[in-house]
């Protein structure tokens, strides 16, 4: 039976470089190394539930950056990542309700994603009434309130599935509250915000309004907070109808 900890030998892959940027947030320099090992990670993962395993953690790496960045003050890139934690969950539980109804034993993995999404809420929640009384992370609050105070998805899902949509519903939060602080500025120039899905939210368009192409930090953080929950959906509405599958209609692979 493959617990968690069978993911320890995929995650330790690019160990070296995780050391030193695993701890990372937006515009860090390192920031683009932490992203790549992840991207790496998932790439070497060759079953559903290494993938779940690598996808747990880059997720735990994203709810570790959205704290950090809301007490610095970082409300945008806070809001990104708490919507990339979110995207992230939602592909961890699609890939174990691609394979729940078929591999019984599964249904460990997804009660052991359960209890880390319990500790990610407890961890929420503790930051969310450390600042809830700054007005000028006010934001970030909400959208971390969000991964705190979810509460669960429609009892006809699988189990599995449920946590898809709870996440997918926790970055469409996030991605909203970031849409919201976009609003004003796109209000006073007039202008929309730009196709661009970089996950980095640059500083030097913090001040800039949309002028010859360019968009604001706030329009930037609100496309790729959107970007993310739209990939979270995407990852919830696969979790749903990989549920539905039965050992007799799944095909077999040998």
């Amino acid at each position: 039976m493959r617990v968690f900890g069978v993911g320890l030998v995929v995650v330790a892959i690019g160990a070296s470089t995780a050391l030193v940027s695993a701890g990372t947030v937006a515009d860090d320099a390192l920031y683009s190394v932490k992203t790549t090992s992840e991207q790496m990670r998932l790439a070497l993962a060759t079953s559903p539930e290494d993938r779940a395993i690598v996808e747990l953690s880059i997720a735990e790496h994203r709810l570790a950056e959205a704290t950090a960045l809301a007490t610095f003050g970082d409300e945008d890139d806070a809001i990104v990542a708490t919507s990339e934690y979110g995207e992230h969950m939602a592909n961890a539980a699609a890939e174990l309700a691609q394979v729940e109804a078929l591999q019984p034993e599964t249904a460990l993995l997804v009660i052991q994603l359960q209890q880390r999404i319990d500790e990610h809420r407890a961890t929420a929640a503790a930051v969310v009434a450390r600042l809830a009384d700054d007005p000028n992370r006010a934001s970030a609050v909400a959208a971390l309130s969000a991964v705190a105070a979810r509460a669960g998805a429609g009892t006809d899902l699988s189990p599995a599935a449920r946590i898809a949509q709870d996440a997918a519903d926790t970055a469409d939060e996030a991605a909203s509250v970031a849409e919201r602080m976009a609003a004003p500025a796109r209000s006073t120039d007039g202008s929309s915000a730009s196709s661009g899905t970089d996950r980095k939210v640059t500083s030097e368009t913090d001040t800039t309004t949309a002028r010859g192409g360019e968009v604001t930090k706030k329009e930037r953080a609100a496309e790729v907070a959107r970007k993310a929950a739209d990939e979270a959906r995407a990852a919830a509405k696969k979790a749903k109808e990989g549920s539905r599958r039965t050992p007799t209609a799944a095909p077999r692979h040998r």
